[in-house]
């Protein structure tokens, strides 16, 4: 397998879009590229970077993301960037790789992921085989939707766990409440939906999927009142009141204003406890009037958490450990591309100790084309993982160079 990888900042989103695919079409030495990655940062328009991409290379699949920064092996982009990946495969390898969309995750998130996959089915190609031994289903999802739990349990159910599952939760800037974010193929978009591609491959495919959080202490907490994903009681208490209280007694900054509460809850998480004595972590998307707390994705009453705290160094750590883990997956066999997906919340805390991280990353995979985005979720599905959907976590994707001896 080839991978590679290309960039622009240019103004104008068309000419931006075809300056990042020609900086990487050559890098692929004749090989005709099988999917198209990207994340365009949230100040592009998407329709224009969809567009540009199918007039170009009209035969290959297109996987995309909105996203508030990106970033490569080489560079990091916060604003005004379109960065591209393309996969291609070599020599004895078999790539096979679709792509399907499905809208109305908020409302049917069940039949937005049936529709996903009944559109992937209906364009396998004729010596498409369930027998392939490597079988990934990189996804992105509307970032706003408070349904991502049920859309990766439905995905992991409907695929029979016979997929790896991948990916994240598309961005967009913190502050832009009105504004939607949008996945999207090379058959169309979506600001409420779920985007995926199917990667059938004889290639060793690794995943690494870690947080660095860890429990303020042993108390379990209860949500008592929620309705969807906004957030009302924890205790009987407000919910604002009730993480208010925590920051207090860690001596964290006082809270004055909104924007001093949004801070807070970015250190003081939701765990919850899983059977392998791991925590999923649950996040704050936004603090609203009245003590409510908008989460990320709905969670039900009567949910039993520990409150989560982490550092700069818990959390480089766990990056460090997610690429091991990808890493160990491969066995013997080189990466030949990665794909990062870390929460945007990760970046907010680590200040500029989040480029610390990425030299760490880029050390480990030896300068192996990379592409990453900061997420409003993770989402990941593989043996022996911490699987489902995610906040504050970061998920490691390598592919192998070569097929699996």
């Amino acid at each position: 397998m080839k991978a590679a990888v290309g960039v622009s900042t240019i103004k104008d989103t068309v000419r931006a879009t075809e300056e990042a695919l020609w900086q990487a079409i050559p890098k692929l030495r004749n090989l005709s590229p099988s999917l198209i990655i990207t994340f365009p940062t949230y100040d592009r328009d998407y329709r224009l970077v969809q567009h540009t991409l199918t007039r170009i290379l009209p035969k290959t699949p297109v996987l995309g993301a909105s996203s508030v920064s990106t970033f490569t092996h080489e560079n990091f982009f916060e604003d005004s960037a379109v960065v591209v990946m393309l996969l291609a495969a070599e020599e004895d390898v078999e790539l096979q790789i679709v792509t399907g969309i499905g809208e109305g995750i908020n409302d049917a998130p069940i039949s937005a992921v049936m529709k996903t996959l009944l559109k992937i089915k209906d364009k396998r190609l004729p010596r498409y085989s369930r027998y392939y031994q490597r079988r990934l289903m990189l996804t992105f999802i509307d970032g706003l939707a408070a349904t991502k739990d049920i859309v990766i349990e439905e995905l992991i159910l409907a695929t029979q766990m016979d997929y790896d599952i991948a990916g994240g939760a598309a961005a967009k800037p913190i502050g832009t409440d009105q504004k939607p974010t949008f996945v999207f193929t090379e058959d169309g978009f979506t600001n409420d939906g779920i985007a995926a591609a199917e990667v059938l491959a004889n290639v060793p495919i690794g995943i690494g999927v870690k947080h660095g959080w860890w429990p303020l202490d042993d108390t379990l907490h209860r949500i008592t009142k929620i309705s969807n994903n906004i957030l009302l009681e924890i205790d009987e208490r407000p919910a604002a009141d009730f993480f208010i209280e925590i920051g207090e007694k860690l001596g964290l900054p006082k809270v004055l204003d909104w924007r001093d509460l949004a801070d807070l809850l970015w250190k003081l998480e939701i765990g919850i406890p899983l059977p392998n004595g791991e925590y999923a972590i649950r996040s704050s998307l936004v603090p609203l009037d009245g003590g409510r707390i908008r989460l990320t994705t709905a969670l039900p009453r009567g949910t039993l958490f520990k409150v989560m705290v982490t550092n700069s160094e818990s959390m480089i750590k766990a990056a460090q450990e997610a690429v091991g883990e990808a890493l160990d997956a491969l066995g013997d066999v080189k990466p030949a591309a990665a794909l990062i997906f870390e929460c945007l919340g990760r970046k907010t805390l680590m200040g500029s100790d989040f480029f610390k991280e990425l030299e760490i990353i880029t050390n480990l995979i030896r300068d192996v084309p990379m592409l990453g985005f900061h997420s409003y979720g993770e989402l990941a599905w593989a043996e022996r993982k911490l699987s489902g959907f995610h906040n504050m976590t970061i998920v490691v994707v390598l592919f192998g160079e070569r097929r699996i001896l």
